[in-house]
């Protein structure tokens, strides 16, 4: 990655208005649907961050969720999204910054948000996540992280433990 790069909110409005996302599978993440098939309880307070093209979001409406907020700091993605899903009220779309949301849910779901920030944010995802999680709520994600060091890999144990 460029150090140098500068991962904020036009970064991640270009991307999405140029089409410039290769991460984008153009469908629900496998591991991610996987999970979802096997949640019985519709009225989960579910979030996603970073949510991108959200189809894990069309999913969860797909099976039945009721309580679904996506979030990401794109404003063009946002107004795209809130076209997209305008006759729906089961889901909530916020335009906002991950580190100063405010929210309670049972459920997180993330597809590779986590590898999209810069490392040195990464501390901060784990305590913001602590704070956006219910008391016994879950973190449920794919994560892709490359060149692990010691100080990644404990990071990464953090994660998996919240």
């Amino acid at each position: 990655m460029n150090k140098d790069l500068n991962l904020d909110e036009n970064f991640w409005n270009e991307r999405y208005c140029l089409n410039d996302t290769g991460w984008d599978l153009g469908q629900v993440s496998p591991p991610l649907k996987a999970y979802i098939d096997q949640l019985t309880n519709k009225n989960l307070k579910i979030l996603i961050p970073g949510c991108g093209n959200s189809y894990e979001a069309e999913y969860l409406l797909e099976k039945g969720f009721k309580n679904i907020t996506i979030l990401d700091i794109a404003p063009d993605l946002v107004k795209r999204l809130k076209s997209k899903f305008q006759l729906n009220q089961n889901i909530k779309i916020v335009l906002g910054d991950f580190f100063t949301h405010k929210a309670e849910y049972d459920l997180i779901l993330e597809h590779t948000f986590f590898c999209a920030l810069d490392p040195k944010l990464r501390k901060n995802y784990v305590e913001t996540m602590k704070g956006l999680l219910t008391e016994g709520g879950k973190l449920a994600g794919v994560f892709l992280i490359r060149s692990l060091k010691c100080r990644a890999l404990h990071l990464e144990e953090e994660i998996l433990s919240i």
